[in-house]
Order: structure tokens, then C-alpha cells, then sequence
């Protein structure tokens, strides 16, 4: 598995853990266990917390403005 896939399974895990459990029922030991990896894994990607919270929503707000704009004149 690349860097790139880790890195995208931890903000996914990160995405279903928040949903599930909110920001602060989200620690990093339940995303670790929800993307199989390492907590200290999620360290090599992520300098903390609340980097990884930052970088997901970036992510999902980016997929969110591609959708909205799709078909937009």
C-alpha cells in the first residue's frame, strides 16, 4: 500500500469516526483501528489531531465544490 493510500484511508476512517463519535469521541486510537494502521502512523502523515481534522475537511470541502459546480454555467 503507497503513502498516498494510508494517508487516504486515515482521513476516511477519520470521516466515520467524527461522524460516529464527534471531534472529541474521535481519538486517534479509533481512527488508527478504523484505517488499520498504527496510531503512531497517523504521525508520519499528520502532525496532530487537529492537522488531520484541518486536511480532511479541506478534502471533503474540495469534492463538495466539485459536485456543486458540476453542470454549473
Amino acid at each position: 500500500m503507497g503513502n498516498k493510500n494510508k494517508r487516504a484511508e486515515i482521513m476516511d476512517a477519520t470521516v466515520s469516526i467524527v461522524a460516529e463519535h464527534g471531534f472529541h469521541g474521535a481519538s486517534m486510537e479509533k481512527i488508527a483501528d478504523t484505517a488499520v494502521v498504527g496510531a503512531g502512523t497517523i504521525y508520519r502523515y499528520f502532525e496532530s489531531k487537529d492537522h488531520l481534522v484541518q486536511q480532511t475537511y479541506r478534502k471533503l470541502e474540495r469534492r463538495c465544490l466539485v459536485e456543486v459546480m458540476k453542470d454549473y454555467p
